[in-house]
This record gives structure tokens, C-alpha cells and sequence, in this order.
């Protein structure tokens, strides 16, 4: 593609186009239009009362330039968005003097195939949201897919990177509300906060360690996702924003998230109280560090926890898993080409000392209890693995 090549491409002589027919024009997936227009604030289709995008002829054209910079031109995100607002200063008033008005029987024709359109989609399921408002779990998985191909290539651009992974929950305007009420809280060096939905148990404490492969995650990405976990379970949580590799490499994080478990059994969100019940939770890198802080608890005869939640935690360092490989073609987050990169970065030259506990996977769930069993958890707690419903299926399974 060419500087003026969008001008080659067929587009349809037409004012609106929906997104499987954008997708098929720029030879690209719907759930990269999606993520593109996070990424790409020019990108601004029209919504229909039920939430579907459509498309206009210059979005069109912007998407293909998009598709451009970034295929060809093997340009950055950023660097794409810098090209586009150099064009954008540099082009003349689109709209010339003698510019033909278009034919209102034309304009009257559109109109009538898009309330059409609105009304068939009014009469069948939701195609951006699920029979309860929330989005169907192949539209998650897309956008998942999405953000970790982009944070795959940004690994070493920890900014960027960061900034990404927050998008992980903007998936749909559900995952984005807050249930309830948060506040930041800090001991010593930690920063924290409380998310609290309404009438949450302040005694009933959850910590949560955020994932990110121990690099990247942030208390504000979570933020909303951790508000509907204490509206699920009626317990107040306490989100632990610990240190991030590589400025602070493995143990500094999970130095972090013991210290938080501790003073969150003394501390309540509103005063100094004892919790009635303590649990752990994390998912990725954070299930793999609520799972260290377990064993490091009981190495240093702390009490236990009531419980531990790990989802898809992070359990097999040495990437010998079989699952790291079966699985690799339904993981919308984990590729096993990342673990070589990642490795270094956490461990920072500390892979040959003996770690507990620090073995790798995601949704690679076959191999976590194996994992868990030899890292010597099972010696003092019992071990439930459970699958959750619509979950990508193993290969060959129906």
C-alpha cells in the first residue's frame, strides 16, 4: 500500500458501513477495529441505540491509512498517531466551495436502510453485550487478543506498556463502572486502597495483587473489576499496588504483598481493627505472588490466610509444561515466546537460586496443581482447581 493507495481499495458508494463490512474492506479482524479505535481517537463511528458501530467513508479511509503506517510502514502506535496529526495539521479545508451537495433521494435511501438496520437489531440478542448487559465471552476474548499481541511487541518499552495493559478491562461499559465506594490508604512505602461495594463486610478482608507479569498493572486498571469482586463476595478488598520489575526485581514485589497481608490483618478501611477472616487473591502474576506470599507466610509462622484465590496463576518458570504448548493456540493472553523475555526482567540474574514457587503458566490450567503440589503447598492446605464456564475449550475438545 501506497502513500495514496487507499484510493485502489473497493469501498462501497454508500454513507454507513457496519463493522464486518469495514473489517472486510481493510482486510483485518472486527476486534482489531476495535482495539484501533482505543488507540486512534480520530477513529469516531456512529452508535445506534443498541450500541452498534457505524462507520463512515472517511473512517474507512483513516482506518486504511491506520492499517498503513502500521503493516507497512511497520510504524508504532505511537509513531502512527504522531503521522496522523502531522497530516492533519498539513491538509487543506476538506471541503471545497464547489463541492456537489449529495442527491437527497440517496441521503433518504440510507436513511431508510439504516433504521432497518436499528430494527432488526432491536429484535434480536445484543451483539456487544450478553443476555445479562455484560459482553459475551468471545467478545472479551477478542479484545484480550488484541491487547497482548500489541503488549507483546512493547515488552521492553515499560511505558508503553503500562499505559496498555490498563486497557485490559475496557472492554465494554460495564467493566468499567465502579460498584461502590474506594479510597487510598499507605504503610510505609506501599501505596493501597480500599474498594469497598455497598454493605461489604469490613471485617471480611481480601488482598488482591494485581497481574501484569510483574511488570506492569496498576491500582486504577483494577480498580472496577475488584469492586464487583467485593459486591460478589461481600468482603471489603485491599489492592496492593507493589513494586514492579525491573526498577525493583523478584523478591521486592512479593516483599510487598506479605507486608500488605499483614498490616490488612490489623487494618480495617476505616479504622484500626481485626479482620475476622483474611484471603488472597491475584491472577497471573498476581495469583503466582498470592501463592509465594502463601508459602513465605508459613515459612515465617505468620497466621494463615482463610483461604487463597489464584486465577490462572502464573506456576511454571522453567516453561517445560506441556500445557505452555497444547494450549498456546486458545491462551488470548500467554505465549510461550514471552517467557524467555520476561524471566530476566523479574528475576534479574537470580534464575539459578532455588525460588519457591515461582513457575509459569495463565490459563494453562492442566499443569497448575501439579505445579502448586510441588511447591509444597498442598503440605498445609487443601488445593481446589475449577474451570470456569466459557472458558476457551482444550484443543480437540467440544
Amino acid at each position: 500500500m501506497t502513500e495514496a493507495s487507499s484510493d485502489a481499495v473497493s469501498i462501497p458508494d454508500k454513507f454507513y458501513f457496519k463493522i464486518g463490512e469495514v473489517a472486510q474492506i481493510a482486510g483485518v479482524l472486527p476486534y482489531v477495529l476495535r482495539f484501533w479505535e482505543t488507540e486512534f481517537r480520530q477513529i469516531r463511528p456512529k452508535r445506534t441505540e443498541s450500541g452498534q458501530r457505524l462507520y463512515r467513508r472517511q473512517d474507512v479511509l483513516l482506518i486504511l491509512r491506520i492499517k498503513h503506517l502500521l503493516y507497512d510502514k511497520k510504524f508504532t502506535i505511537q509513531g502512527a498517531r504522531q503521522d496522523l496529526r502531522m497530516k492533519s495539521a498539513e491538509r487543506p479545508d476538506p471541503m471545497p466551495a464547489a463541492a456537489k451537495p449529495p442527491d437527497l433521494a440517496e441521503i433518504h435511501d440510507e436513511l431508510v436502510r439504516i433504521r432497518e438496520l436499528i430494527d432488526a437489531h432491536r429484535l434480536r440478542p445484543s451483539e456487544s453485550s450478553g443476555d445479562d448487559g455484560h459482553p459475551p465471552a468471545e467478545k472479551v476474548i477478542d479484545h484480550l487478543r488484541a491487547i497482548s499481541a500489541q503488549a507483546f511487541k512493547l515488552i521492553h518499552d515499560l511505558d508503553a506498556r503500562r499505559k496498555l495493559i490498563d486497557r485490559y478491562f475496557c472492554v465494554h461499559p460495564s467493566t468499567s463502572h465502579v460498584h461502590g465506594q474506594w479510597h487510598p490508604v499507605k504503610t510505609d512505602h506501599i501505596p493501597m486502597e480500599w474498594v469497598m461495594a455497598s454493605g461489604a463486610d469490613a471485617h471480611r478482608r481480601i488482598l488482591y495483587i494485581h497481574g501484569g507479569s510483574w511488570i506492569s498493572g496498576s491500582l486504577a486498571g483494577y480498580r472496577a473489576f475488584l469492586s464487583r469482586i467485593s459486591q460478589a463476595t461481600g468482603a471489603v478488598v485491599l489492592a496492593v499496588d507493589y513494586r514492579l520489575a525491573p526498577e525493583h526485581p523478584f523478591p521486592a514485589g512479593l516483599d510487598d504483598c506479605v507486608q500488605a497481608y499483614q498490616w490488612m490483618r490489623e487494618n480495617g478501611p476505616h479504622n484500626p481493627w481485626p479482620a475476622s477472616a483474611t484471603f488472597l487473591m491475584g491472577d497471573s502474576a498476581g495469583g503466582n505472588l498470592a501463592l509465594a506470599s502463601l508459602l513465605k507466610i508459613n515459612d515465617d509462622s505468620l497466621p494463615l490466610p482463610t483461604a487463597v484465590v489464584a486465577i490462572s496463576p502464573a506456576t511454571d518458570f522453567t516453561g517445560k509444561s506441556p500445557s505452555l504448548a497444547s494450549r498456546a493456540s486458545v491462551d488470548p493472553i500467554i505465549h510461550p515466546d514471552i517467557l524467555p523475555a520476561l524471566i530476566p526482567i523479574y528475576l534479574a540474574g537470580r534464575l539459578n537460586r532455588p525460588i519457591r514457587m515461582h513457575r509459569r503458566c495463565s490459563v494453562i490450567i492442566p499443569d497448575c496443581r501439579r505445579s502448586c503440589c510441588r511447591s509444597g503447598i498442598g503440605k498445609f492446605c487443601w488445593m481446589i482447581q475449577r474451570v470456569w464456564p466459557s472458558m476457551p475449550p482444550r484443543r480437540g475438545a467440544t
